[in-house]
Protein backbone atom coordinates (compact mmCIF):
# COMPACT_ATOMS: atom_id res chain seq x y z
CA UNK A 1 0.00 0.00 0.00
CA UNK A 2 1.37 3.45 -0.81
CA UNK A 3 2.49 5.66 2.03
CA UNK A 4 -0.25 7.74 3.59
CA UNK A 5 -0.22 11.49 3.76
CA UNK A 6 -2.02 12.55 0.62
CA UNK A 7 -2.79 11.27 -2.82
CA UNK A 8 -0.25 9.17 -4.66
CA UNK A 9 0.16 11.20 -7.83
CA UNK A 10 3.23 9.33 -9.03
CA UNK A 11 1.74 5.84 -8.90
CA UNK A 12 2.35 3.11 -11.38
CA UNK A 13 -0.19 1.65 -13.77
CA UNK A 14 -0.52 -1.34 -11.42
CA UNK A 15 -1.45 1.01 -8.56
CA UNK A 16 -4.19 2.52 -10.71
CA UNK A 17 -5.57 -0.90 -11.62
CA UNK A 18 -5.60 -2.01 -7.98
CA UNK A 19 -7.29 1.25 -6.94
CA UNK A 20 -9.95 0.80 -9.63
CA UNK A 21 -10.60 -2.82 -8.61
CA UNK A 22 -10.91 -1.82 -4.96
CA UNK A 23 -13.35 0.93 -5.96
CA UNK A 24 -15.43 -1.62 -7.86
CA UNK A 25 -15.65 -3.72 -4.70
CA UNK A 26 -16.68 -0.73 -2.58
CA UNK A 27 -16.38 2.97 -3.43
CA UNK A 28 -13.79 4.63 -1.22
CA UNK A 29 -11.43 1.68 -0.88
CA UNK A 30 -9.44 2.79 -3.92
CA UNK A 31 -9.04 6.26 -2.43
CA UNK A 32 -7.78 4.70 0.79
CA UNK A 33 -5.31 2.60 -1.22
CA UNK A 34 -3.80 5.65 -2.94
CA UNK A 35 -3.43 7.46 0.39
CA UNK A 36 -6.44 9.80 0.36
CA UNK A 37 -7.89 8.59 3.65
CA UNK A 38 -10.13 11.61 4.29
CA UNK A 39 -11.62 11.45 0.80
CA UNK A 40 -12.11 7.68 1.23
CA UNK A 41 -14.06 8.22 4.43
CA UNK A 42 -16.39 10.70 2.70
CA UNK A 43 -16.96 8.32 -0.22
CA UNK A 44 -17.71 5.44 2.16
CA UNK A 45 -20.11 7.54 4.24
CA UNK A 46 -21.77 8.82 1.07
CA UNK A 47 -22.24 5.39 -0.51
CA UNK A 48 -23.59 3.86 2.70
CA UNK A 49 -26.10 6.72 3.01
CA UNK A 50 -27.00 6.39 -0.68
CA UNK A 51 -27.76 2.68 -0.38
CA UNK A 52 -29.60 3.12 2.94
CA UNK A 53 -31.84 5.85 1.50
CA UNK A 54 -32.38 3.81 -1.66
CA UNK A 55 -33.39 0.79 0.42
CA UNK A 56 -35.82 2.82 2.53
CA UNK A 57 -37.34 4.48 -0.55
CA UNK A 58 -37.79 1.09 -2.19
CA UNK A 59 -40.85 0.66 0.00
CA UNK A 60 -42.47 3.57 -1.85
CA UNK A 61 -41.12 2.29 -5.20
CA UNK A 62 -38.98 5.35 -6.00
CA UNK A 63 -35.92 3.73 -4.39
CA UNK A 64 -35.84 1.19 -7.21
CA UNK A 65 -34.70 3.99 -9.54
CA UNK A 66 -31.93 4.93 -7.12
CA UNK A 67 -30.67 1.34 -7.26
CA UNK A 68 -30.62 1.60 -11.05
CA UNK A 69 -28.39 4.68 -10.74
CA UNK A 70 -25.95 2.93 -8.38
CA UNK A 71 -23.54 1.88 -11.17
CA UNK A 72 -23.27 5.56 -12.15
CA UNK A 73 -22.15 6.40 -8.60
CA UNK A 74 -19.50 3.68 -8.83
CA UNK A 75 -18.28 5.03 -12.19
CA UNK A 76 -18.01 8.55 -10.75
CA UNK A 77 -15.94 7.20 -7.87
CA UNK A 78 -13.70 5.28 -10.30
CA UNK A 79 -13.11 8.43 -12.35
CA UNK A 80 -12.24 10.30 -9.16
CA UNK A 81 -9.73 7.68 -8.05
CA UNK A 82 -8.20 7.56 -11.56
CA UNK A 83 -7.49 11.29 -11.33
CA UNK A 84 -5.65 10.68 -8.07
CA UNK A 85 -3.31 7.97 -9.38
Amino acid sequence: MPASGGANTGGTNDDQIVAILLTLVFPGLGHYYVGAEERAIWWIIGIVCYYAISFILTFVLIGFFFFLLAPLVHVICIIDVMKMT
